[in-house]
């Protein structure tokens, strides 16, 4: 994973064949089991190209996914060499996040690939999962890195739990997205299971960029995503202690908010 060899071959054959089995080579080279390369930004600008070339579709997303995945993706290379500041960040947020000064860099890929993904979203019968992949997508280049992986895993389905830890009391507990709700579970000393609601805030107190995601679901019809997206600014009950807990506080996510 992230050897540069034979990459201008691919692009070039991509570009020209539009061969779908070529984007899985790529991702296995430019997004190697979650870390990015040099290798990998150095083909950003190309892979923006060539999927601007495309119309919608599948192929087209999943080359637009990867160019997403590198910008928010671990440099391991440069975190291997902390003593080039202006090429090396401990985070994801530090690259393409607002208010990092590294996101004009990316500009240029980042309006591109902006675009095609609001063409997505524009597609007709999407399903929820296709659409809340979208949104996923669509974070890093609004500037919310820091929010993607907390997003794509509170607002789509999963049957895995996120496990989390209670400030109060420190009950460890599992937390999971439903159909269109978000639930808290403490698994007892006996091995019962206990399950909570997370309660959602209200829409008309959400701002910034969770009020864009909820106002955008809604006008969309994917009320589900859009409750979701309430719960996950929403408070919960811990199972053990009673008392109530933040959402984004819980996750770590409030200071992201605020940019």
């Amino acid at each position: 994973g992230g050897s540069a060899g034979y990459l201008p071959e691919l692009l070039q054959e991509l570009e020209t064949t539009r061969n779908p089995k070529i984007i899985d080579i790529l991702w296995e080279r430019l997004y190697h089991q979650g870390s990015v390369f040099s290798a990998s930004f150095a083909a950003l600008p190309y892979l923006a190209r060539i999927a601007e070339q495309w119309q919608p579709n599948k192929e087209r997303l999943k080359l637009v996914s990867l160019a997403v995945e590198i910008l928010s993706g671990e440099d391991i290379e440069n975190l291997r060499r902390p003593g080039q500041p202006q090429d090396s960040w401990t985070t994801t947020s530090d690259r393409i996040d607002l208010d990092s000064p590294y996101r004009g860099r990316y500009q240029e890929e980042i309006d591109i690939l902006l675009r095609l993904v609001e063409e997505h979203m524009q597609q007709p019968n999407l399903s929820s999962g296709e659409f809340s992949y979208l949104l996923v997508n669509i974070l890093p280049l609004k500037g919310y890195a820091s929010l993607k992986n907390e997003f794509e895993y509170l607002v789509s389905t999963c049957w895995c739990g996120w496990s989390g830890c209670c400030s109060f009391c420190n009950t460890e507990m599992e937390i999971y997205p439903g159909e269109d709700n978000i639930i808290a579970e403490l698994e007892t000393d006996n091995g019962k299971k206990q399950q909570t609601d997370i309660q959602p805030i209200s829409p008309e107190s959400l701002t910034g960029i969770m009020k864009w995601l909820y106002d955008t679901a809604t006008e969309k019809g994917y009320e589900s995503i859009a409750r979701k997206i309430t719960c996950m600014m929403g408070t919960g009950t811990c199972l053990n202690c009673g008392e109530q807990f933040n959402m984004p506080e819980y996750f770590g996510f409030a200071e992201s908010l605020r940019k």
